[in-house]
């Protein structure tokens, strides 16, 4: 029986933004007392407002109202706006995004230039930092961090050049590392992790107790619960054999034919042909790649998932040299995740931006969104504006320079600049530049975005969750895949002890599945994307109520009475694509579509995560850092 929107709380006065079919309309919520002081009407043109604070507001996050409409405008109905003002203003270098990417290179323009250099970033945004998000909870006297997008310094495999940037930064990331503790449901502790199978998926409801979804022991971490699942016996049998068959699966083959069998199969058909698994028994797989890729195991191959710590391994003998050797999974975090990177970024930039000067103080910083903007300082940042085509022309005196045209609170505006570095969607770029070679442009837009969710619900205290035991949780049928408690994250760069008397907070993390839209990953994002744009807050306040309802079912929790607030960070065009050998070719070297896609047009280089291929922030560093350093050569 499914839960009604009372149960749910629907009707409960939290403050909330509503977005229907893509399309905002403006939903007034007030706040019970003692409740988050948060203000999600803000007008787009008013980071110099008083009061302006981005990390503070709740509803619907991520790509907002206001940020995605002029960019839809010009890519989808190719708008035009043919009389831009053109303002007094004259800049070094413009950035499109004021995310890793784009502070990167606007940082490191700024040291090789020099003090006389003057620099404008621009970003669609109500807030700098990209898909590094940071979400601001205050309520009784206590404060909850939470990160919206972008979580983690994997810094094993960070380059010397990435490393030395982010050192000069004043980032110390092993000690970072040492800081933290993410594991609230790790062994010896109070809670506990779960497999959490919902009843429209799979028939039953089912709180698994005891699992885990990234161990060291996949295999034994799922065949521990599998008797518990609520499916026929046959179902269950069929992955019991899989996860303990000693047999080596691909009998037969060479070093060279098993390489290209785990990189050209799905896991699906690895799992249902080979390893026996039924249809239904595999469904409770299909989700669990989708933090890392946002796709299921339809649609990505063997090596994918292995990686991501399915089951496996124990069934493929020998595994090919190419993939043999252990991986330094290490990893640092902030409490709002890469955000405070962002923000250590835009205080060195900015001088009275911030207080503090370390690592440890910018956690807790509070920014004067009304500095970032400042005429006479060396770099500038644009909140709200949204850039709509930038052009190589000749400017006063026949100097080489650019013309760049954003859109902000409804009016065009031109700047002109000796540079550009558009640190933006790869997919958007052909539209902002419309005379790159075609070959560029075919190559920009081969990648798609993979959509990612992230939402954060704060409860007034955790007494429920300490009731219901609740650490983390995996639901392979639910919209949100994964499920933490992330409440011990405050204004400090380490974690906190749960404390079940104080607010708590729980995050809502994965990818958007959608499986019917066939077993190519880049078809699922562009489903998910639409599926994702279609849905109102009210559909995903709904979906999230209606989850925590099920995790915490074991205790008195009431989501009327104890949901205070709730952000939903929606990402349609989140992760950076990264290639899939199941469907992508190999290119030769230097003619991969990212690789075409970042050549420097004129004046105008491009960078963002997007011109590296891969998710990550040392790739939005690097690829920053490379667009400056082909545009000081010219």
């Amino acid at each position: 029986m499914s839960r009604s929107d009372k149960e749910l709380g629907m009707a409960m006065p939290i403050s909330r933004r509503d977005f229907i079919n893509g399309v905002g309309a403006t939903m007034a919520g007030s706040l019970l007392p003692g409740t988050v002081l948060a203000n999600d009407t803000a007008s787009p043109a008013a980071q110099d407002a008083k009061g302006y604070y981005p990390p503070t507001l709740t509803g619907l996050r991520g790509d907002h109202l206001g940020s995605f409409e002029v960019a839809h405008a010009r890519a989808r109905n190719h708008a035009s706006w043919p009389s831009p003002s053109v303002l007094d203003e004259y800049y070094d270098l413009v950035v499109v995004g004021a995310g890793i990417s784009g502070l990167s290179a606007a940082h490191r323009y700024a040291e090789l230039a020099g003090t006389d250099a003057r620099i404008l970033i621009l970003d669609n945004h109500d807030d700098f930092g990209g898909h590094a998000k940071r979400n601001e909870f205050h309520y009784r006297g206590q404060t909850r961090l939470a990160w919206g997008g972008a979580i983690n310094l994997e810094y094993p495999h960070y380059s010397k050049q990435v490393l030395k940037f982010l050192t000069g930064l004043g980032l110390d990331i092993p000690r970072l590392a040492e800081s933290f503790d993410f594991g609230f449901s790790a062994p010896g502790k109070n809670l506990d992790s779960m497999l959490y199978l919902d009843k429209a998926t799979f028939g039953e409801e089912a709180r698994i107790r005891g699992f885990r979804m990234w161990a060291n022991d996949p295999g034994k971490s799922w065949l521990a619960v599998t008797d518990k699942l609520p499916m026929p016996a046959v179902d269950r049998d069929s992955l019991k054999r899989f996860l303990t068959t000693q047999e080596d699966l691909l009998t037969g083959m060479n070093e060279a034919q098993r390489l290209h069998y785990l990189r050209k199969t799905s896991y699906l058909e690895f799992i249902t042909t080979r390893g026996g698994v039924t249809p239904t028994a595999a469904r409770v797989f299909q989700q669990a790649p989708h933090g890392l890729w946002g796709a299921g195991i339809d649609a990505l191959d063997v090596v994918n998932c292995l990686e991501t710590g399915l089951p496996g391994y124990h069934a493929i003998g020998a595994l090919p040299a190419e993939l043999a050797g252990e991986s330094d999974e290490r990893f640092a975090m902030f409490p709002d995740g890469n955000a405070s990177v962002t923000r250590m970024l835009v205080r060195a930039m900015v001088p009275g931006a911030a207080p503090g000067n370390s690592m440890d103080d910018i956690v807790s910083a509070s920014f004067d969104y009304a500095r970032l903007d400042q005429s006479g300082q060396s770099v500038r940042i644009r909140l709200n504006a949204t850039a709509v085509q930038t052009r190589n022309v000749s400017l006063a005196g026949n100097r080489p320079g650019v013309a760049v045209d954003y859109v902000r609170d409804g009016k065009a505006c031109r700047i002109n600049a000796g540079q550009c570095i558009l640190a933006c969607n790869n997919n958007i770029v052909p539209h902002l530049v419309p005379d790159l070679p075609e070959e560029q442009t075919l190559a920009l837009q081969y990648a798609q975005k993979v959509p990612i969710m992230v939402s954060n619900v704060l409860l007034a205290d955790g007494k429920a969750v300490e009731q219901a035991r609740f650490g983390s949780a995996h639901s392979p049928g639910r919209l949100h895949a994964e499920t933490w408690n992330v409440s011990g994250f405050g204004m400090a760069p380490g974690s906190r002890d749960f404390d079940p008397a104080e607010p708590a907070l729980i995050q809502f993390y994965g990818g958007i599945g959608t499986p019917e839209a066939g077993p190519v990953a880049r078809d699922q994002y562009k489903a998910a994307r639409r599926k994702l744009l279609g849905m109102s807050f009210e559909d995903l306040e709904r979906e999230v109520r209606d989850h925590l309802a099920g995790l915490l079912a074991d205790s008195d929790f009431d989501p009327a009475r104890d949901i205070k607030a709730l952000t939903v960070n929606r990402w349609p065009h989140g992760y950076a694509y990264e290639y899939i050998s199941l469907h992508d070719p190999d290119w030769p070297a230097g003619q991969a579509p990212h690789e075409i896609g970042r050549r420097t047009h004129g004046r105008i280089a491009i960078a963002n995560s997007d011109a590296g291929a891969y998710a990550y922030l040392d790739s939005a560093v690097e690829q920053g850092l490379r667009a400056v350093d082909e545009l000081i050569k010219l």
